[in-house]
């Protein structure tokens, strides 16, 4: 439960759009997960870069940020940033699983 809490955190100390959704808490650490409001696609979307964290943004600035824009399947695309260190850890990950995955079904 508390990697729950650093996660709502870190989205609430550096990306405006959760800051604005969690200003309503007077207590950041006493938040009720289960009390959390749902954020919807559309919302994504019209936030723009409100959703982008501040990590991100000399990078954003510098147009150094990977990035890739959805299909927009469900009627609604939008864009997904991310940075080297990000994509060395997914794939880091990636291969953990996949390694885990035929050593289960080997």
């Amino acid at each position: 439960m508390e990697r729950y809490h650093n996660i709502v955190r870190h989205a609430y100390h550096t990306v405006p759009f959760y800051q604005e959704l969690f200003d309503e808490c007077s207590e950041l650490d006493d938040i009720d997960l289960t009390r959390l409001p749902v954020v919807d696609k559309r919302q994504m979307v019209t936030s723009g870069r409100m959703m982008l964290s501040s990590k991100y943004i000399p990078q954003y600035m510098a147009k150094t940020l990977k990035w890739y824009r959805t299909s927009g399947s469900t009627g609604i695309s939008y864009e997904v940033y991310w940075d080297e260190n990000d994509e060395k850890k997914f794939a880091e990950r990636f291969v953990v699983i996949t390694l885990e995955v035929l050593w289960y079904y080997a």
